[in-house]
This record gives structure tokens, sequence and C-alpha cells, in this order.
């Protein structure tokens, strides 16, 4: 073979070499949010996102909350179990936003708080959409895990039965009062009743001594009638 073809083919064939082997892509970073998918109206729930990383750089990691909560606070910010301090750190009702220096590869844990509005309805749902950049100008890495907060127990209602409970025993004060005021109504026709019979027993004794005192007259009107008939005789 001429040496002409010979000096391209080998460097055609190391140039193939260089790109399989010293092309492997660095290992992309893992990121992972974990919580308690359930809650209460009023409850402050405690989230931890784990974000995997083999390369230095700087972190930029944020989160948006639909709808919002009451509340949102980081608590700790760690790269392999030791704290760091945000270059850039905001948490609002319906946001969180977390940017750093540069870091070494490791393992870095953000623990944040989020706190369920006390108005919330049962299952009423909290979606979490997060996404997590290695480098300025990189594409975003979604975070997996849990996404969704569910309200499955909401203690107004038990509060509202409380008030209800309140209300009947209200209710129940309130038909006292009536009975006592029916009492009081009874003892009133008693003594109306008591005085109608006193009434009543004033006036017939009058006229049973009338009655009492017409019947004698008649009666000695009539012996005086047979005493002077028998004398005439």
């Amino acid at each position: 073979m001429s040496r002409t073809f010979v000096l391209p083919l080998l460097l055609l064939c190391c140039a193939l070499a260089v790109g399989v082997g010293g092309g492997t892509a660095a290992a992309e970073a893992t990121v992972d949010r974990s919580f308690e998918a359930n809650a209460t109206p009023g409850d402050a729930v405690t989230v931890t996102t784990t974000i995997e990383r083999d390369d230095d750089g700087p972190v930029d990691y944020a989160e948006e909350f639909d709808p919002a909560f009451e509340d949102v606070s980081l608590e700790s910010l760690t790269l392999d179990g030791e704290p760091i301090t945000p270059m850039l750190a905001f948490a609002g009702g319906d946001s969180l936003l977390v940017v750093t220096n540069d870091l070494e590869a490791g393992t870095l844990e953000i623990v944040f708080t989020v706190e369920v509005p006390d108005d919330a309805n049962l299952d009423d749902r909290f979606k979490f959409d997060g996404d997590f950049r290695a480098t300025p100008g990189t594409d975003p890495i979604a975070v997996a895990g849990d996404d969704v907060l569910t309200i499955t127990t909401v203690e107004d209602d038990g509060q509202s039965a409380d008030v209800d409970d309140d209300e009947s025993g209200v209710a129940a004060d309130d038909v006292d009062i009536d009975e006592s005021e029916t009492a009081t109504s009874a003892d009133d026709s008693d003594e109306l009743e008591m005085t109608d019979a006193d009434g009543v027993g004033d006036e017939s004794e009058p006229a049973a001594e009338d009655e009492l005192g017409l019947s004698l007259v008649v009666s000695i009107l009539a012996i005086g009638v047979a005493v002077a008939t028998f004398c005439w005789r």
C-alpha cells in the first residue's frame, strides 16, 4: 500500500480511538425529594431534597408550589453532613430558591418546611415542581420523588362538631329555661285556680245561708198556720 494512503488512515484510526475512549460524559447528578404525603390544615411538613453530585461546581436549586403554602422556610443546607452557607436563599409561600458557590462533589442535602394553610380543605393537593442545575447554563434536572401533598384530615370539621355540641348545649339550656317558665306558669295557674276556688267558696256560702234562713221562715209560717187552724176549730 502506498505511504500516501497509510498515514491518513493511521491518523483517522487514532482520532476514532480518542473519540471512543475519551468521550465518556460525566455522570449526571441525581435529585430526590421526600416528605410525608398526607397532612392536615395547619401542619408543618418537613421536606428533604438529596442531591448526589460527582462533579465540583455551584448549585442552583429551585422549587415552585401550587397552590401556595401559608409559609415556607429553609431549615438547613449540608454537604456530606457538614453545614454550609448558601450564597443566596429565598423562601416564600409559592417558591424556594437556593444558590451556592462552588462546592466539592458529594451529597448535598436541602431541608425546608412548608406550612399548610389553616383553611385548606379535605382532598386539597399541593403540588411541588422543582429542578436543579449543576452549573450555570446547563440543562436543568427535574427533581424526582414525592411531589404531591394531600390533605386527608380536616380538623376544622371536628371543631365545627364541637361548636355544634355547644350550640346543642345552649339549646338544652333554653329548653330548661322554657321548662322553668312553664313551671312558673303552672304555679301561677295553681294560684289562679286556688283564688278562683276561694272566690267561688265565698260566694256560695252566703247563698247557702240565705236558702237556710228562707227554709226556716217557711217552716215557721207553716207551723203558725197549722196552730191557728187547730185553735179555730
